[in-house]
């Protein structure tokens, strides 16, 4: 609670310095105001001190009190294509866990990869890059780490940490493939993530032409990123990868 009422206080303080500051040259009081309304939401989102629902709704109600951007234009920006488009990746997000579909993505993967320290590796590297192609590539990472700390703890037993990994190369690669591969896998559509959106959107590239760009990119990505997580990684810290004992799938 003491973050949240704190971050309630230095929002309106951060707003208020910045709308009441003397505007730099070449930036017009509208501008000023929509900087200081940033900066509030900014504040707002990092410490919670609203939901953060009511929050993203603050331009529809200070953007036009400030004379910043009328209503109609503030509301018509909630209406863009590409809140739709990350809407519907979110939704898919959704019904993937509900089926439980990443992990069947994720097994048979592994599966096909096999079940050594570093293929296991991979293979989550891949899983991930792939649901992170056609969703948000933070939804992927959320949905795969509950699965690679699940692994940890049936690979290592009782060395786990109560948090389901341990210090151990093997733990580490997982998790970081996890990242990495959320990371690559947006790389190759627009969907991945939402500055591919938003910077190639505006130019009217088409999710296959962007897939064509950045698919080789991808691919090249995930070798090399796993070479480096489960080879080069360990040998510059003085570790191996610890075997995982046959049957734990």
């Amino acid at each position: 609670m003491t973050r949240q009422k704190i971050g309630l206080v230095l929002g309106i303080v951060a707003a208020l310095a910045i709308g009441l500051a003397p505007a730099p040259e070449g930036m017009s009081p509208a501008a000023q105001n929509v900087a200081a309304v940033t900066a509030l939401m900014a504040v707002w989102w990092i410490s919670e001190a609203i939901p953060i629902p009511i929050t993203a709704l603050l331009p529809l109600v200070l953007f036009p009190a400030l004379g910043a951007v009328s209503a109609g234009d503030t509301a018509a920006a909630y209406g863009n294509h590409l809140i739709f488009l990350f809407l519907g990746g979110l939704l898919l997000a959704i019904a993937m866990e509900k089926w439980r579909l990443h992990l069947r993505i994720a097994l048979h993967t592994i599966r096909l990869v096999g079940i050594r320290p570093r293929t296991v590796v991979l293979g989550f590297m891949l899983a991930t890059a792939f649901l992170s192609m056609w969703i948000s590539n933070t939804a992927a990472a959320m949905l795969m780490v509950t699965f690679a700390m699940a692994v940890v703890q049936r690979v290592l037993g009782n060395d786990a940490g109560p948090g389901g990994e341990r210090h151990s190369p093997f733990a580490t690669g997982l998790m970081l493939s996890i990242a990495y591969g959320a990371s690559v896998g947006g790389i190759a559509t627009l969907i991945g993530s939402p500055p591919n959106a938003i910077i190639f959107g505006t130019r009217c590239v088409t999710i296959a032409e962007m897939a064509k760009a950045g698919f080789a990119i991808n691919i090249a990505c995930i070798v090399l990123t796993s070479v480096y997580l489960t080879w080069v990684a360990p040998a510059l810290l003085g570790v191996s990868f610890e075997g995982i004992p046959q049957g734990w799938l």
